[in-house]
């Protein structure tokens, strides 16, 4: 048996009879792997084939480690997982997560030479290839709210088909609600009333247990789709427990009960009566939950000594300790996954938090946070379709949020902070390019005329427009701009146009019909408008601008405030709001009409857009709150990447895809904040390098 090949890139140089003294191993393969960066990132996981052992074999070991893991200079260590496992092996929940299949669960990529657990188990006929599998973390976007904003409800189902039941808006509710991953329904109500629940199961088969009402409960509900009824009591009356599973086969943990300030008990049902099941190694209670009756997990919590980032995991029989990692100890946060695959969200310790963790089944990895902090929240789903809805930070949420899986974006893109606007303005418009860029009119406060050009490097004044104007569109470019519509005092909106030529404004052409937080895009002799507040109604109308004057163009779907981009022919409405509901939908423009478009991830108002119709940025605006993740349309959909470091909305935005700017806009306060975005290549490739064995 001969040794290892050295590795020049981490300098691994060692025999597997030192990592594991076993000399009777019977064969050893050192397999590299060049993976094309493209591959990674897209769906939840990419697997890349290896090779094969002989049916029958019993593989031994397998050490792995990523060489060169970079590609045009962007390292793609930032959050990107590797597990290695039996390519063929059947789960009916993921192939990857099978125990039997499994050799290395969730390798975080970066680390260097890491050496594998020996596995040790027969090769099945069917079960003989090696695989890698590649993934990414999951992104938070928002979504459409709930009907009402309440807290400690029960949770259950997927990201698309949710059940969130009971919760305390004023007072404990037997309110029912069903989400379909765009939009929430009522449902049946629960015959008791109830917040701080355990609950587990589908949208059409799900079972809630205990809480409170004035009292500690034992009363348990069976939901059947569309109405409630009495399921099999719990032997103690308990709260702040949480429940996992499904109908026939749940599970609860933790809790509260009149004697005990948090309990180790657990119980399992099946559809008809509860049984006690396996004791917790450490009461708790107010902790996460996810997994299944007899693969479970818990984490966090409150314990008699305070807050806890505890972790035990539940085989059907007993509990066990398992890995905490550095997970941050919070309570009354929410979860979704499996035993091998999840994910925990939200909570509070000494505030109420966004934070978000994953979980491999050995070790937890920071995700990226959801973008509204709130504990006593719903969530289900899996880690890589999480759903979180409601929740409390002060007062009752009704907000809802989508986890999804990034994409290789978030490895190639990048938003960096340039030089600060002069006067801090939102509310107003800009064209042009990243290193060519206008933005002009606004609020500081006051309507504002201010005008000021963009070189790359620095904001410098231009000429001011003829009337300080807000909730105006823009197109064209530096040195020939237009903006059109907007207001000028009060609520009524405006006819405007004015030209820039890169020097002063003059007047243009009026607009046909006065509209404000109205969407453009084109050039200065070859505009479009569309969308908009015209005074009396949000307005479907379009129209297209020659250099001298308005035309009538095709109509919208759909009357709204709205955002775009694109060219006359050519033209994008992305997202909006009609001032009583946000949408996420686009529509694309061909000259004459309008037609609906792919959804974006997110609802989404007020946010930078810029870029062609099949290229277009979104990025910042409000979703119930002020938020800053990015989406790039492609002309066939929308891909969420890497959010802009300050989150704001009413932002001046030009430039493309590959190379734009954000400037301004408002969170808390008017912004002179200025980002530019940049976008690489995905090109290049690294090695994956796998050494197993086999007798």
């Amino acid at each position: 048996m001969s040794d290892l090949a050295y590795n020049p890139y981490n300098k691994i140089y060692k025999t597997l009879e030192d990592q594991l003294g076993a000399p009777d191993l019977t064969r050893i393969i050192s397999k590299t792997v060049s993976i094309d960066a493209t591959d990674i990132g897209f769906g939840t996981e990419k697997k890349i084939s290896i090779g094969e052992i002989p049916a029958e074999s019993v593989l031994m070991h397998a050490a792995v480690d990523v060489i060169n893991p970079f590609f045009q200079g962007i390292d793609i260590n930032m959050g990107a997982h590797l597990s290695v496992g039996l390519e063929n092996a059947e789960d009916s929940e993921d192939e990857l997560y099978n125990h039997k299949a499994i050799i290395f669960d969730d390798h975080h990529i970066g680390e260097a030479g890491e050496t594998l657990s020996t596995f040790s188990g027969k090769i099945n006929n069917s079960d003989n290839g090696i695989a890698a599998y590649f993934r990414l973390p999951g992104v938070w976007v928002s979504d459409t709210n709930m009907p009402v904003s309440l807290y400690g409800v029960g949770s259950s189902g997927t990201q698309s088909a949710t059940l969130s039941n009971g919760g305390h808006v004023s007072t404990w509710v037997v309110n029912t609600y069903e989400g379909n991953g765009s939009s929430w329904t009522t449902g049946g109500s629960l015959s008791n009333a109830r917040r701080n629940h355990g609950s587990g199961g589908t949208q059409s088969a799900t079972f809630t247990a205990g809480g409170w009402n004035g009292a500690r409960m034992t009363s348990c509900e069976e939901y059947n789709g569309s109405s409630w009824a009495a399921g099999g009591s719990l032997s103690t009356a308990q709260y702040h427990h949480r429940g996992t599973g499904t109908l026939s086969a749940g599970l609860i943990a933790g809790g509260n009960t009149s004697t005990e300030s948090w309990i180790d008990d657990s119980y399992e049902y099946n559809g008809i009566a509860w049984t006690t099941g396996g004791l917790l190694n450490t009461p708790v209670r107010e902790m996460a939950i996810f997994g299944t009756q007899t693969a479970g997990v818990t984490a966090c919590g409150v314990v008699s000594g305070g807050y806890t980032n505890a972790v035990e995991e539940y085989n059907g029989t007993s509990w066990s300790v398992a890995n905490s990692g550095s997970i941050d100890s919070r309570e009354n946060l929410a979860s979704g996954g499996t035993q091998h695959s999840g994910v925990i969200f939200g909570g509070s310790y000494s505030g109420y938090v966004t934070t978000c963790e994953e979980y491999g089944g050995v070790n937890w990895h920071t995700s990226n946070d959801m973008n509204v902090a709130r504990a006593y929240l719903g969530g289900t789903g899996l880690q890589s379709a999480g759903i979180s809805f409601a929740g409390y930070d002060g007062s009752p949420r009704s907000n809802t949020e989508m986890y999804n899986p990034a994409t290789l974006l978030y490895l190639i893109s990048s938003w960096s902070i340039g030089q600060s606007l002069n006067t801090a303005r939102g509310d107003f418009a800009g064209c042009g390019s990243q290193t060519a860029g206008l933005s002009f009119g606004g609020n500081t406060g006051a309507y504002s005329n201010v005008t000021e050009e963009y070189d790359g490097t620095i904001w410098t004044s231009g000429g001011n427009m003829p009337n300080p104007t807000e909730h105006h569109s823009g197109c064209g470019t530096q040195t020939a701009g237009l903006s059109f519509g907007g207001r000028l005092s009060g609520e009524d909106p405006s006819n405007n146009t004015y030209e820039y030529d890169g020097t002063s404004w003059t007047t243009g052409g009026n607009l046909s019909t006065n509209r404000r937080r109205n969407g453009g895009g084109g050039t200065q002799n070859s505009g479009l408008t569309f969308g908009g507040y015209d005074g009396a109604t949000y307005t479907t109308t379009s129209e297209e601008y020659n250099g001298a004057s308005w035309s009538g163009g095709g109509a919208l779907n759909t009357g709204k405030l709205v955002q775009g981009c694109g060219t006359q022919t050519a033209g994008l409405a992305i997202g909006g709001d009609d001032n009583t509901q946000f949408f996420k939908v686009s529509e694309t423009y061909d000259g004459a009409s309008w037609s609906l478009g792919p959804d974006l991830n997110a609802v989404i108002r007020l946010q930078g857009t810029c870029g062609p119709q099949n290229a277009a940025l979104s990025f910042g605006g409000y979703t119930h709150n002020t938020v800053g993740y990015t989406e790039e349309f492609d002309g066939v959909s929308w891909k969420v990447t890497l959010p802009i470091n300050s989150n704001r909305y009413g932002i001046a935005a030009g430039g493309d895809q590959v190379a734009a700017f954000g400037a301004g806009g408002y969170s808390s306060t008017w912004a002179n904040t200025s980002e530019e975005y940049n976008k690489q290549d995905p090109t290049g490739s690294f090695n994956l390098y796998l050494t197993y064995s086999y007798k």
